[in-house]
């Protein structure tokens, strides 16, 4: 296991090179850069343009451009944003916690309603709940992520049910802990619908196709021919199997 980690940690090295250089390349073949608002000054002079080029490094070849870029980024720096004027270090951690967070109850979203909803379709196999759930994961898996995204927001719009802006409310800091904690999940409630919906459609369908498998296996038969009561048989015989690819698909 070790060393199949290590060979795929030796194996990403490189790629992450090569996709880091193809992007640089790509923002580098972009027309203009961050002189140009100058350029349009006429009060600024070609001495001050060579001066910023050279401070810049904007005067070098591209390949050294990109790796004067790749030494910083190696130690850590990774540049100052002109837009907002600020490191872009501070930027990035700033935006870090909303991303986890993001992540996190999307995924917990996904995961948690996939297995219950997939465990759920698999013992009504075939009855009018496994078909409309089975409708609702086919269109989960079918709509692109951004088009459900901008169909939320035009309800959202629409009614007033949900905020479609921001990670708080304007008045946040005015509020108490609890109050916190529930406009911040509110805010959280749309985007985490959108991201996890696809996830969700996919694992509910992995659930009930693994559950339905774990179900004709003899090891069942034989905990129902002993009389065991059908939810022991279920919950912890069946389920624990069946749950097995999840977490596998959870990684």
């Amino acid at each position: 296991m070790l060393k199949y980690i290590a060979r795929r940690f030796v194996i990403a090295i490189p790629e992450i090179f090569i996709i880091s250089l193809i992007v640089f390349l790509i923002m580098q073949a972009a027309p203009g850069d961050f002189l140009d608002q100058y350029r349009l000054d006429p009060s600024v002079s070609e001495k001050f343009l060579e001066q910023m080029k050279r401070e810049l490094g904007l005067d070098k070849p591209v390949m050294v451009q990109y790796v004067i870029w790749l030494k910083n980024v190696i130690k850590g720096n990774f540049g100052y944003s002109f837009y907002y004027r600020r490191p872009v270090s501070s930027l990035i951690w700033e935006r870090v916690f909303a991303t986890l967070i993001l992540s996190i109850t999307s995924l917990s979203f996904a995961w948690i309603l996939g297995v219950v909803t997939g465990t759920f379709s698999a013992l009504k196999k075939y009855s009018i709940w496994d078909k409309l759930l089975t409708v609702v994961a086919f269109s989960g898996i079918a709509i692109p992520g951004f088009f459900l995204g901008l169909l939320l927001l035009y309800i959202a719009a629409k009614t007033g049910w949900f905020p479609i802006a921001g990670m708080v409310s304007v008045e946040h800091s005015q509020m108490t802990s609890w109050e916190r904690f529930k406009d911040l999940a509110w805010h959280l409630i749309l985007p985490s619908f959108a991201l996890g919906f696809g996830t969700f459609a996919s694992l509910m369908r992995y659930m009930r196709g693994s559950l339905l498998d774990v179900l004709n296996e003899d090891y069942v038969t034989f905990a129902r021919a002993k009389g065991l009561p059908e939810r022991m048989v279920i919950y912890k015989h069946a389920m624990r199997n069946a749950i097995n690819p999840m977490i596998t698909l959870l990684g």
